[in-house]
């Protein structure tokens, strides 16, 4: 008796130790989920608020040029002019558009 007595509480302490690591194994991986959730919506929210602001450059870009375009300050002269330019050259391939659409 006293050999299953010994094998009963061994495979006992086995089981309990085995209980313990799964439990601090699903802890850990809790933890993890945990925060690869929060990293991802943290990198998402990040990514709304660029989104945000590059919106927002370009509306004040658009604002600027509507506004100030013919007459830049120096600091944003060359880029009104690439803007200008491009327009330009827009309106040329819309007007070729429309004559090649006419046909």
């Amino acid at each position: 008796m006293s050999n299953f007595d010994g094998f009963k509480e061994k495979t006992k302490d086995a089981f309990e130790s085995f209980v313990e690591f799964s439990q601090d194994t699903c802890k850990k991986a809790e933890s993890t989920a945990k925060t690869l959730a929060r990293r991802a919506k943290l990198t998402t929210e990040i990514t709304k608020e660029r989104t945000t602001i590059r919106r927002n450059h370009i509306n004040i870009g658009t604002k600027y040029y509507n506004l100030f375009g013919s007459s830049p300050d120096d600091s944003v002269k060359e880029n009104c002019e690439i803007i200008t330019e491009s327009l330009s050259r827009i309106a040329k391939m819309e007007a070729e558009l429309n004559e090649l659409s006419k046909k």
